[in-house]
C-alpha cells in the first residue's frame, strides 16, 4: 500500500506527539502522601491537578470532619471567590499524588476524590512509600512527635522524603531521621513556608541595606509547637542561624523567648525576641518582624495567608529538585537547629535561666 505524503507527515506528527506524551508522563513525579490534613491538601493544590469545585465543597461523609479543609475553608487560598474555578495562587505541577493514607479513612477518601487523578487510598502508612518517587509527610496541627514513625518506612527504602514542619518534636527523633537518610542515601527535607517566602527574603535584604540590626523582634506562632516553629523559622530566616543561647521568659517554653548569637556572628548583638503569644494567634493574624539599630527601626508587612502559597510553591520546586538530584536542598544541620533551639527553650523554661544550644546538642548526642 502506498501512503500519500500528507498521510506520512500526519503519522509522524502523531507518533512524535505520542512519544512526547510518554516522556512527559515519565518525567512526572509520583508522590505518596501521608496524612490528608490541611497541609496535605495545601501542597496537593500546588503540585497536582485538583477539582476546585470539590475543594470548595468536599464530598466528606462526616458532619464534623477532622480537618478544616474538609469544610471548604481552603478553596479561597487558591481560587477566586467570585469565579470558583479561576486560580489566584501559583501552580507548580509536575507531580501525581498516586497514594494517600490518613488515620481517618474518610479524610483519605475525600482527599482522593478532590484530586482528579484519584490516588489510591492505602490501608497503612507503610504502603505509601511503595513504588513512588517522593514521600510527603504532611502536618498542619501536630507537634512532629510521630514524624519518625511515619517517615521511617520510606527512608529505609531509599525514597526521597519531605517531612512537614516541625521536623520533629525532639532532637532524638530529628537525629534518627537524618541517620536513616544517610544510611539509605535517601535525601530528606523539611521546611516552614515562612523560610521560603519572597517577602521574607526582601525584608532580610532591607535589614542588610540598613546596616544590619543590633536587636530584632518576631511576632506570631500561637500557643502550640506546630505554629511556634513558623515563628522560629522566620527568626532564623531573617537574622541567621547559629543561635548560641536561649532564654525562655513566658508562661510556656516558647511563649516569649530571647535568642542570642555569639559576638561577631553578624546577627543582632542584643538578640532577637520571639514572641509567639503576642497579638492574635489564629491563621489570619499572621507573622510580623522588626529590626532595630542606631538608625532606627524597620517594620515588616504581615506575612500571612495571602502570601503563604508563594513560599509553599518554592518548597514544592525544591522537593522536585531533590527527587531529580537525590540531594537534600539544605544541609541537615538546618533541619536539626530549630528543634535544638526548641529543646533549649523547654530546658530554659524548666530551669528558669538561659540555656546554651550547644550544651543541649552535646547532652543529647548519641541518645
Amino acid at each position: 500500500m502506498k501512503l500519500h505524503p500528507g498521510s506520512l507527515i500526519a503519522c509522524c506528527v502523531l507518533v512524535g506527539t505520542a512519544l512526547l506524551g510518554d516522556d512527559a508522563a515519565a518525567s512526572r513525579i509520583k508522590v505518596g502522601l501521608i496524612r490528608a490534613d490541611s497541609h496535605g491538601i495545601y501542597y496537593a493544590a500546588l503540585m497536582d491537578d485538583i477539582d476546585p469545585l470539590l475543594l470548595l465543597k468536599p464530598p466528606t461523609t462526616q458532619t464534623r470532619p477532622p480537618y478544616s479543609w474538609m469544610r471548604g475553608r481552603y478553596h479561597r487560598l487558591f481560587y477566586s471567590q467570585s469565579n470558583p474555578t479561576q486560580r489566584t495562587a501559583p501552580f507548580v505541577g509536575g507531580c501525581d499524588i498516586v497514594k494517600v493514607w490518613d488515620e481517618s479513612e474518610d479524610a483519605a477518601r475525600t482527599f482522593a476524590q478532590v484530586l482528579r487523578g484519584e490516588p489510591r487510598v492505602c490501608a497503612s502508612f507503610e504502603e505509601v512509600s511503595n513504588g513512588v518517587d517522593l514521600v510527603l509527610v504532611a502536618d498542619c496541627n501536630y507537634d512532629g512527635s510521630d514524624h519518625l514513625k511515619l517517615a521511617a518506612p520510606g527512608l529505609k527504602k531509599g525514597v526521597p522524603t519531605f517531612v512537614d514542619k516541625p521536623f520533629a518534636f525532639d532532637l532524638k527523633d530529628a537525629r534518627a531521621m537524618v541517620d536513616l537518610a544517610r544510611a539509605s542515601g535517601a535525601p530528606l527535607y523539611s521546611r516552614s513556608i515562612l523560610s521560603e517566602l519572597p517577602q521574607v527574603e526582601r525584608f532580610r535584604q532591607r535589614i542588610a541595606e540598613n546596616g544590619n540590626a543590633d536587636f530584632g523582634f518576631v511576632r506570631g506562632g500561637g500557643p502550640t509547637f506546630d505554629g511556634q516553629i513558623h515563628g522560629l523559622a522566620l527568626a532564623l530566616a531573617l537574622f541567621g542561624g547559629g543561635v548560641n543561647r536561649v532564654d525562655s521568659m513566658g508562661d510556656t517554653p516558647l511563649a516569649h523567648v530571647l535568642l542570642s548569637w555569639k559576638p561577631g556572628s553578624g546577627s543582632p548583638t542584643n538578640g532577637v525576641v520571639l514572641s509567639c503569644m503576642s497579638g492574635g494567634t489564629g491563621p489570619e493574624s499572621g507573622f510580623y518582624a522588626a529590626a532595630f539599630n542606631a538608625r532606627g527601626g524597620l517594620f515588616s508587612d504581615g506575612f500571612d495567608s495571602r502570601v503563604y502559597p508563594e513560599g509553599a510553591a518554592r518548597i514544592v520546586e525544591q522537593m522536585k529538585q531533590m527527587v531529580r538530584t537525590r540531594k537534600p536542598p539544605v544541609p541537615y544541620e538546618q533541619l536539626i537547629e530549630p528543634i535544638a533551639i526548641a529543646a533549649a527553650a523547654r530546658l530554659s523554661h524548666q530551669q528558669g535561666k538561659p540555656v546554651s544550644v550547644s550544651d543541649v546538642m552535646a547532652a543529647t548526642a548519641g541518645r
